[in-house]
């Protein structure tokens, strides 16, 4: 007995458009108290013997932390490669081709708030945006990053079902077909 799950992950870019608006305001916020808290350790320190090697410390801290814009796309990137992974499993019915344009539509929906709630976040934080140009170019995109991957998931889900439904089906007929039974 198989199970055949129709789900698939077309609700997977909203799910990730979450994530990310959340790690980049998460970024931003931690960004900016780390700012605020490396100006006041420095003025603290100024008259001390460690000041050279705080002051060394946190400037080195701050260049690790200029590693977040290039995880921001990595997350994206996985997030991506698992969903239409999990659509290659799946495939999909033409009636289920319906549902997703609704899902397309929600999800532009979607995409336009993440990226108006960037935008004013990002007024907030003008130096800390400058500061990651990755994060904010692909959340000033996001509407585009996130169409692009529900299109993505559609099409591999929609041309998966070509005989059967998904890659289980593919194999069991390629199995079927070297042993011989029809």
């Amino acid at each position: 007995m198989t199970s055949k799950s129709k789900r698939a992950s077309l609700t997977d870019p909203i799910t990730g458009g979450i994530l990310l608006v959340i790690c980049v305001v998460t970024i931003f916020t931690v960004m900016t108290f780390w700012g605020e808290f490396k100006t006041q350790m420095t003025t603290e320190v100024a008259d001390s013997s460690a000041n050279a090697t705080i002051i060394y410390d946190m400037e080195q801290m701050t260049e690790y932390y200029s590693w977040f814009d290039w995880g921001l796309p990595a997350i994206l990137v996985g997030l991506m490669i698992t969903s239409l992974l999990f659509a290659l499993m799946s495939g999909a019915s033409f009636i289920y081709s319906i549902i997703s344009i609704i899902v397309w539509a929600v999800c532009m929906l979607v995409s336009y708030i993440f990226h108006e709630i960037f935008i004013n976040f990002a007024a907030y934080f003008p130096v800390i945006s400058a500061n990651y140009p990755i994060i904010t170019f692909l959340m000033e995109n996001i509407n585009i990053v996130m169409l692009i991957w529900v299109v993505l998931i559609s099409v591999v889900m929609f041309f998966q079902n070509r005989g059967g439904s998904g890659l289980k089906s593919q194999a069991k007929a390629e199995s079927n077909y070297l042993t011989g039974r029809a």
